[in-house]
């Protein structure tokens, strides 16, 4: 069974959000948006280089920050066609279960608003710069 399998199997049989493997060993997180793949990106060493990554949702916003993680594939259950833009122009493969044109909010009534920040930035250093700017993350 290939790695990107293996977190496939983690995030649909548990209540995991996000999940991360590489060299054998898997990270899971339960926290909702792209907190759990900025906690990877603030590791010293890049931790999610090379990995394999499973998520529930991935939007434009995840997409960047997993491209600058250099991740070598993704499961997404859902992922939107920016973030399938993203990877395509990144050469990342990825798999999912549902395209939507884009990621809606919490409340279902507009795009979600870390979609929207980034959505006219295609440089994943920007976008993580911005990000971080926007939900008070620091550097």
């Amino acid at each position: 069974m290939s790695s990107l399998n293996d977190a496939k199997r983690i995030l649909l049989e548990t209540r995991a959000t996000f999940v991360l493997v590489k060299d054998g060993v898997s990270f899971r997180s339960e926290d909702r948006g792209v907190s759990p793949i900025l906690e990877k990106l603030r590791e010293p060493d890049n931790t999610m280089k090379g990995a394999y990554v499973a998520d529930r949702v991935i939007g434009k916003a995840a997409a960047l920050l997993l491209v600058l993680g250099e991740i070598d594939s993704l499961y997404a259950a859902v992922i939107s066609g920016y973030a399938a833009k993203v990877l395509d122009d990144h050469g990342i493969s990825y798999e999912y279960a549902k395209i939507v044109p884009n990621i809606i909010n919490r409340t279902g009534t507009d795009m979600c608003p870390m979609e929207k920040w980034v959505l006219e930035i295609d440089d994943p250093a920007e976008a993580y710069r911005v990000l971080l700017e926007k939900i008070g993350g620091g550097s």
